[in-house]
This record gives C-alpha cells, structure tokens and sequence, in this order.
C-alpha cells in the first residue's frame, strides 16, 4: 500500500516477508457535467441508460452512490425504465452491493454477463478501496459519499 510504512510494519510482525504486486493502469477518458444537478440520482440513472442504449457492450458499468437506501431506490427505478423500454433495448443486468446484502446477491457483480447483456454495479464509495470488478468499462461517480464524524 502507498500508505503503510513497510519497515514499521515488517518489523513489528518480526520482519515478516513484503510481496509487491504491482498495479495496473489503464487509460482514462474524464467527463464531467456542466452545473450540478438538482437530484443526482436522477441524473445517473440516466446516464447509465445513455451508456447503455448508445456505447458498445462491450464493457460494464459502474455507479458510486452514498448508501443502501440509494442504492436500492436506484434499482428500482433502473428496474422500471428498463422494463418501460422493452425490448427496444438489450438486457441490463442490475446488481447492487452494499453490506447488509447476503453474500450470495453481493457475489452476482463478479458473474460474467452473457453475450448481448451489460451489468450495472450500484455500490458504495467502499468499492473504490476494497474491491477489483473486472470488465468495468464506464464508472459514475455522483461525487457524495457518507463519513461517519465524531465531535467533542
């Protein structure tokens, strides 16, 4: 990790091995929106349909909302418009994770999608840090996330 003192910590485990697993980097295209929106979720929800209906299949598609209950509200609506589209549109695999999800609808963002289908991820900022995805192709980043504040 770029943020741990390797020594400190080799030293206190009784100079225990350091493996270095390097990282991968991958070009990146950056878009931002012109003003704020008024309701952000609104706005990527349709963003994801927007990637969904115009870009190729090839990649899936990631969304950073601030917590379960948006999450959930997310794919509900995603649920509708999608249903409401039909089959104008191919299928969009919508999987949410968040920690009070069981473990077996939390491991649904690691399948492989079908040919023809794309998934949506709905995750917290803690995605960022602790999981790798692999064929996320589009991440959307509302910009929120919840941090727990402790005042004296």
């Amino acid at each position: 990790s770029t943020t741990l003192d390797a020594e400190k910590f080799l030293k206190y485990f009784d100079d225990a091995s350091i493996f270095m697993i390097p990282g991968r980097m991958f070009p990146v295209d950056m878009y931002y929106t012109k003003s704020p929106g008024v309701d952000y979720v609104d706005a990527a929800i349709v963003m994801i349909l927007q990637i969904h209906i115009s870009q190729p299949l090839d990649g899936d598609i990631l969304l950073f909302l601030m917590g379960q209950d948006e999450i959930e509200t997310t794919a509900e609506i995603l649920t509708e418009r999608t249903k409401a589209l039909g089959s104008r549109i191919k299928e969009l695999v919508i999987c949410p994770i968040y920690a009070n999800l069981p473990s077996d609808q939390q491991a649904k963002i690691f399948e492989k999608m079908p040919h023809g289908a794309q998934k949506v991820v709905l995750a917290t900022n803690i995605a960022e840090t602790i999981l790798t995805i692999d064929d996320i192709y589009y991440v959307i980043d509302t910009g929120f996330s919840k941090q727990k504040l402790f005042t004296l």
